[in-house]
């Protein structure tokens, strides 16, 4: 583990975070990722970071900030979390997650909101070893692009 270095994501990473998105099952060619890092990076709302070994991207972390309807303040989601397969159980999805959450903290947000879909056990199981508490239901409608 002391041989991964925890960094900020840039362009150059698209193809390796394509290939860590396809593994999460959201099928992703490096140009559409260098597209979507393109605007994400571009925005301080948002954090993006990499797990690296000798120079391989082999996890992946995105987080933003928003702002609360319902009280004043900012919480912060985690919008993204994957580790190489290979790579799993070895602590570094924890260090990721360690890590955005002290970004967030820096920016005075005091939640993180965490959404996994119902089918990913495992990622739950991880949450919850964590410190992050189930609290509720998501509901995901589709909308039509005119």
């Amino acid at each position: 583990m002391s041989e991964i270095k925890i960094r900020s994501a840039c362009l150059n990473d698209s193809s390796p975070v394509s290939g860590l998105m396809s593994q999460l099952g959201y099928p992703t060619s490096a140009n559409d990722m260098k597209q979507r890092l393109e605007g994400i990076l571009a925005d301080s709302n948002y954090m993006t970071l990499v797990a690296e070994h000798r120079k391989e991207v082999i996890g992946i972390i995105g987080i933003g900030i928003y702002r609360y309807y319902e009280k004043n303040g900012a919480y912060g989601r985690l919008l993204v979390l994957v580790v190489d397969e290979k790579r799993q159980g070895q602590g570094i999805g924890a260090s990721l997650v360690a890590q955005a959450e002290r970004w967030l903290k820096e920016r005075g947000v005091n939640s993180i909101i965490v959404g996994s879909g119902k089918q990913r056990n495992e990622a739950h199981r991880f949450y919850k070893k964590l410190g992050y508490e189930e609290t509720g239901l998501r509901f995901v409608k589709s909308l039509e692009v005119v």
